[in-house]
């Protein structure tokens, strides 16, 4: 049991946030997108909407700021077609999701409808909810360190790690300490290292 995760994050899409690395792209789709033809890890989110479905992985998932430094943005929406300034009700609830959850100085950007496609393909995975409304597709941009759901701990085979957790702020990287059994020539017995 998990303390300080939004239930809306299953196992298996923790799983997946956890595995990705920098610079890779997450979309979150409305209930039309043609995921399961545009990519082979499509995780569900059945009875989540958009709104919640984005509070929920920006919680754990930072934004590259990277990118932003090279002029884009780690948080695009797809542009309704032929007007790619208009705001849907779903993007505007996105943009309230991002600038409440990940900080007001983020900006979301946009792509069209069939560049959207194109990075649905490439990406890492692609988090399907079951929002009907148009136009209510998305990309985050993961950035050089990740999530903060750590320490994972895990005790199957005598293993215990803990990752610590860092942003993209210019802080060191996570650093990892870990036990393992050893060997000992004489007695075979089993021995930790001192930390």
């Amino acid at each position: 049991m998990l303390i300080k995760i939004n239930p809306v994050l299953s196992p298996d899409l923790l799983f997946h946030l956890r595995s990705m690395g920098h610079g890779e792209k997450l979309i979150l789709a409305d209930a039309n997108f043609p995921a399961n033809t545009s990519n082979d890890k499509v995780i569900r989110l059945d009875g989540v909407g958009i709104k919640e479905a984005a509070s929920a992985i920006l919680s754990v998932f930072p934004l590259d700021s990277f990118i932003v430094t090279q002029g884009g943005s780690p948080a695009l929406r797809m542009e309704v077609d032929d007007q790619p300034d208009e705001l849907t009700e779903t993007h505007k609830e996105f943009i309230d999701v991002v600038k409440n959850v990940s900080g007001e100085n983020w900006k979301v950007g946009s792509i069209s409808r069939q560049n959207f496609y194109e990075e649905a393909k490439k990406a890492y995975c692609i988090v399907t909810t079951t929002d009907a409304r148009p136009f209510g597709c998305f990309v985050l941009t993961s950035p050089q360190f990740l999530l903060n759901f750590c320490p994972l701990i895990q005790l199957a085979g005598i293993t215990l790690a803990i990752t610590a957790t860092a942003s993209c702020t210019g802080t060191p990287p996570p650093h990892r300490v870990s036990r393992q059994p050893t060997q000992t020539t004489s007695s075979r017995r089993a021995s930790f290292p001192r930390l």
